[in-house]
């Protein structure tokens, strides 16, 4: 996996300005597709070239049949989640994230059980995405947030599930690839929480995230990692910089 130097950069933003369509700015700078949608999310770039291809729109397709959220599917694009959300609608396409019958309060707390143990709901349940008062069952913090977000299984104090690290089948997690600047290191690794707080929790301050993808169960979060390792095996090294994952780094 390259790095991006600042020639890549200027590159980038030079074919965008005159509206290059991203497949072909993959083809100038010798990157796939994905690596400069990433890029151009990151950096917070507009191309004036909008016309969805039909790449995209088979991508659109294929993630909202697996259940990817709308901002998730922006991210793999490098679209906004209102131009992503507009797009699914304007083709008539549903996620199967998004049910036909909205939630009781009882049913949230019988799935919010399941998914998030440690977190119990303090205010009404009204839907996915209006946030309500929950409450920390580890450090009894009551706090503000979506219903959507506690069924990902992500808590507020970053104490679920030990350092994030293992992942129970039953539960969700998040497959990442970062790329640590100041180490010239790239990681691949799990967690339950955000990347930036298991980032956090290694002790790196400055990085770029290259890519993370959500599951809906602890095996598939694992079985991504195992695969995107086997990849790299002839790359990886032990520098022993961090304060945990270190053999899950490589140079490249």
């Amino acid at each position: 996996m390259k790095r991006w130097t600042e020639k890549d950069i200027a590159i980038l933003k030079e074919e965008l300005e005159l509206g290059t369509r991203v497949k072909d700015i993959a083809s100038i700078l010798n990157r796939t597709i994905l690596s400069i949608r990433s890029k151009v999310y990151t950096l917070g770039l507009k191309s004036k070239s909008n016309k969805w291809t039909k790449e995209d729109i088979e991508v659109l397709k294929e993630e909202l049949e697996l259940g990817t959220m709308h901002k998730d599917i922006g991210f793999i694009l490098g679209r906004t989640t209102e131009a992503t959300r507009q797009k699914a609608f304007d083709l008539k396409l549903k996620s199967k994230n998004i049910g036909s019958k909205p939630k009781s309060t009882e049913e949230y707390d019988a799935e919010l059980k399941i998914k998030n143990p440690t977190t119990v709901r303090v205010d009404d349940y009204i839907n996915s995405r209006e946030k309500i008062l929950h409450r920390c069952l580890i450090c009894g913090t009551e706090y503000l947030c979506k219903p959507e977000s506690k069924l990902q299984g992500f808590g507020h104090c970053g104490r679920k599930y030990n350092n994030g690290t293992t992942i129970p089948s039953n539960k969700p997690g998040i497959t990442y690839l970062v790329y640590l600047l100041n180490e010239k290191l790239y990681k691949v690794g799990i967690t339950s929480k955000t990347v930036k707080e298991r980032i956090k929790d290694l002790g790196i301050k400055d990085y770029e995230i290259i890519l993370e993808r959500y599951f809906d169960n602890g095996d598939d979060v694992m079985a991504l990692e195992k695969e995107w390792l086997k990849n790299v095996d002839h790359l990886k090294i032990n520098t022993g910089l961090l304060k945990s994952g270190n053999t899950e780094t490589f140079r490249y």
